[in-house]
């Protein structure tokens, strides 16, 4: 009767989460794949669904760096994105309903693990707010609107580290191989489990077999994807000291409240697991217990650890020669365990919630509650982004405009000048990487169908930035300043630097909320 119980406790909660997801990214159920979500994923899933899901020929087919559909080619969203196609047959609206509301299934389900974790430790008001904390934080709120990869990532780690804590081993290990199936990402989330395995004391040989499926299967899906070799670019960085300060450093700080909370999560977690090694040097092997204050030391460790590595894993991918961007949405496969370790972390700090000097531990719970209603106030103001840091809209790339709600207009933009470069047929125009993908298909959502005189202008000339390569009379759309752009900016000032020769106009432009982008036509005179 108790599992019965619990499991419709269990039920209804998630009823409760997901209705509460679906209430907030309602606006979204209809929306359109944007940046990574149409090469990542739509481009492999519309190839398969097309070919009846030939694997064979889709592995055989160029890669992300040539605007090809071989991209994430393993990831289960990626065969269910393909299946639902296939079921709707070119029905848009009814594709990214059911996309949608795939991805507010999932979300809701993460909501749930991190309520019924965080209200057995802390309480249900406190899990109440930490789970909308979760919810409402701006980047992991974009991604609950998308298609994507991130939620299902973020899914497994919450379920991975929930059953840790509660000394579920083998789901804890089923849940961080299916994090590598759905990414790399989940390999630091493998070390940090064999770490934590490793520290336990007792059943250490039932935790060696789980500790050799992780590392079998974990290697096992990365080798897949090193086989599949079309998706591997080389290191875009002079040096390591620039990936750090350029990219990892500097991305964080266009979303603050991130960087700060991780600071304040890694710097106070490490200082509190050293000042008291001795006490968990025993605590590891405690049955858990919800009235238990040991539970939050438990959290504290492995949250500690498990973001540690996380974070570990983002700083050295460059030093292995691959080409790699920080982008700020790949911290919400660990956002969930932040929050949580972050409010165990305060409660231990103070003594524990249910320490012996309760007026103590009141206030510290009171503390606690009162910080999350401000982050969630400053979470739910902020998902404009309007409190974020201002950076040029007009020479930003859409990764770091995804932190807010600002990506819907980066992408109104992207649209309007697509759907302007459409009418275009008297000559060859020249778009970026991902405005090929964009164009690819119309089950993308941008053009009524693919045009034969758009052209991709990182691999259709051998010299990109060369104006000798292109016809007397072409034309650049230029919607973003990375994946090509740059090289329609270098032929724009060439052009303009031989008005003799070359004849520059402009045939269209955008601006939405700062957001710019424009149509470009060259002309060779001809005198």
């Amino acid at each position: 009767m108790l599992n019965k119980n619990k499991l419709y406790t269990v039920f209804i909660t998630f009823l409760v989460a997901f209705s509460f997801v679906c209430f907030v990214d309602w606006n979204s159920r209809y929306e359109k794949p944007v940046w990574d979500t149409v090469g990542g994923i739509f481009a492999p899933a519309i190839y398969l669904s097309e070919t009846g899901f030939d694997f064979p020929a889709l592995l055989a087919e160029p890669g992300f760096p040539q605007a090809g559909p071989n991209v994430h080619v393993y990831t289960p969203i990626t065969i269910v994105t393909a299946a639902v196609m296939s079921l709707f047959n070119g029905d848009n609206k009814a594709i990214y309903l059911s996309l949608h509301l795939i991805q507010f299934f999932l979300t809701g389900m993460l909501l749930t693990v991190v309520f019924n974790l965080s209200r057995s430790v802390f309480g249900i008001f406190t899990a109440l707010l930490i789970t909308v904390a979760v919810m409402v934080f701006p980047p992991f709120l974009i991604q609950s609107r998308y298609m994507y990869m991130e939620i299902g990532g973020s899914l497994c780690v919450m379920l991975a580290f929930s059953n840790w804590v509660k000394h579920n081993y083998l789901w804890a290990s089923i849940a961080a191989i299916a994090a590598c199936v759905v990414k790399s990402f989940g390999l630091p989330i493998i070390a940090c489990l064999t770490l934590l395995f490793l520290l336990e004391k007792g059943d250490r040989a039932k935790r060696a077999i789980y500790i050799g499926m992780m590392v079998v299967f974990g290697i096992g899906v990365e080798l897949l994807r090193w086989m599949q070799g079309t998706n591997m670019a080389p290191a875009t960085h002079n040096d390591y000291i620039s990936y750090l300060v350029n990219q990892f450093h500097s991305r964080l700080t266009q979303t603050p409240d991130l960087y700060l909370l991780l600071l304040v999560l890694l710097l106070g977690g490490t200082w509190y697991l050293l000042k008291n090694w001795n006490t968990f040097r025993s605590f590891v092997s405690k049955a858990f217990d919800p009235k238990d204050v040991m539970t939050e030391q438990r959290i504290v460790l492995g949250g500690v650890l498990m973001v540690a590595a996380f974070v570990g894993f983002i700083i050295t991918v460059p030093l292995s020669g691959m080409g790699f961007y920080p982008l700020t949405r790949y911290y919400i496969w660990i956002w969930p365990v932040m929050v949580i370790t972050l409010v165990a972390l305060g409660s231990c700090v103070g003594g524990g919630l249910e320490n012996e000097n309760k007026r103590r531990g009141y206030a510290i719970k009171a503390l606690i509650n009162v910080m999350a209603v401000v982050l969630i106030g400053f979470f739910w103001c902020n998902t404009s982004g309007k409190y974020y840091p201002n950076y040029g809209k007009d020479i930003t790339a859409f990764s770091i405009a995804e932190r807010s709600m600002e990506y819907m207009s980066f992408n109104a933009m992207q649209s309007s000048l697509l759907k302007s470069a459409e009418k275009i047929d008297d000559r060859d125009v020249y778009l970026n990487l991902f405005d090929t993908f964009y164009t690819s298909s119309s089950m993308m959502g941008y053009v009524d169908h693919p045009k034969a005189n758009f052209k991709n202008i990182v691999t259709y000339h051998t010299k990109q930035a060369d104006l000798s390569e292109y016809p007397d009379n072409f034309v650049l759309v230029l919607s973003n300043v990375a994946h090509g752009g740059q090289y329609m900016s270098a032929l724009i000032y060439k052009a303009l630097k031989a008005p003799d020769i070359y004849e520059v106009k402009l045939l269209d432009d955008y601006n939405i909320d700062g957001f710019t982008g424009s149509i470009v036509g060259i002309s060779k005179i001809h005198k």
